[in-house]
């Protein structure tokens, strides 16, 4: 059985080529071998089924082999999705912003809004995990609309910024979400020139026509889309030419490379040049410090995100003062 799972395993990692376009597909294999004549046929395909989900949250594309403990591991996923389910329900759900500042000056231009969850009974739970459980149990709609509602609402008191908001595949597939963005502006009062959506590419691999779609029905609302985490999959040129994106935020993973990697400076200044060629301006995120800053801006990126320019903070720590006046790091950018 194992060796026949990585034989399907590997048949799936070529992309699939039809109609002029390319899809990549994967599959999350169980397995569960009989070793008790007792166990039902129905006990044997539930334990297949833990085993193909088990394999799906550690990392997908990949085969597992059932055992015990992962009944064990299952009941406490369950329960962890109850507890969020409770969270949003009762409005728990807190939202931290971290600032987006000027790459020259280092002023704060924005805020980007992030979910944050502590629980009553596990403390804070970490943002991979709580996000991960609300895409697996069908929740993501949910928690993305009481992010973007969060965040509309916060920013009332900062008129002068704008504000960056993460946006779920299950909400673009969404065909009321241009709808709900619509209304979350309307009710909260928010010019929807202050709104940017961002988006991962998943969804424009699996879905480029209605990605398309829903892409251009949001800019007739006014708000601004963003491709973020570039770099660090599939986008290409023919994603940045087909879907017209307002920027792009350039994958961390990139940034952390730079001064360890040799390559990484010009890995990073093509990916800046590319972005320039289709006039598309560029945020680099997950900077830690002045180096990589430098380099950045040197690139061409015009905006910067990471702890070196602020951690998250409540929206309550946040002051007008410390808003309205450049970074204590801006020397740097000298």
């Amino acid at each position: 059985a194992q060796d026949l799972a990585r034989l399907i395993n590997k048949s799936f990692r070529e992309p699939i080529q039809f109609a002029n376009r390319c899809a990549a597909i994967g599959a999350s294999i169980g397995i569960a071998v009989l070793d008790d004549p007792a166990i039902s046929a129905e006990e044997l395909v539930r334990r297949a089924d833990v085993a193909m989900y088990h394999a799906k949250e550690t990392g997908r594309g990949r085969s597992c082999l059932y055992v015990a403990d992962m009944d064990a591991g299952r009941a406490d996923q369950n329960q962890l999705e109850q507890e969020l389910r409770e969270a949003l329900a009762d409005g728990k759900i807190d939202l931290a912003f971290q600032p987006l500042v000027d790459a020259r000056t280092g002023a704060i231009r924005g805020m980007e809004a992030l979910a944050r969850w502590k629980s009553p009974t596990r403390g804070v739970v970490s943002p991979e995990t709580f996000i991960a459980t609300a895409e697996r149990s069908g929740l993501i709609e949910s928690l993305g609309l009481v992010v973007l509602k969060g965040a509309l609402t916060a920013s009332a008191a900062w008129p002068e910024l704008n504000i960056s908001v993460n946006v779920s595949p299950a909400q673009l597939r969404n065909p009321r979400f241009v709808e709900q963005v619509r209304a979350a502006l309307a009710q909260t009062g928010t010019k929807p020139s202050r709104l940017t959506l961002e988006i991962t590419e998943g969804y424009l691999v699996r879905q480029p026509e209605r990605a398309k779609k829903v892409l251009a029905a949001l800019r007739d609302v006014g708000v601004s889309v963003a491709l973020d985490d570039f770099g660090a999959g599939y986008a290409s040129i023919g994603y940045l030419r087909q879907f017209h994106f307002d920027r792009l935020k350039i994958d961390k993973s990139l940034v952390c490379a730079l001064g360890r990697d040799p390559v990484a400076a010009g890995v990073l200044q093509a990916t800046v040049a590319l972005a320039n060629a289709f006039n598309i301006p560029v945020t680099g995120e997950g900077v830690e410090h002045e180096e990589q800053a430098m380099l950045l801006r040197l690139a061409g990126c015009d905006e910067l995100q990471g702890y070196l320019f602020g951690k998250p903070r409540a929206a309550s720590e946040i002051n007008r003062d410390s808003i309205a006046l450049p970074l204590s790091v801006q020397p740097a950018f000298a």
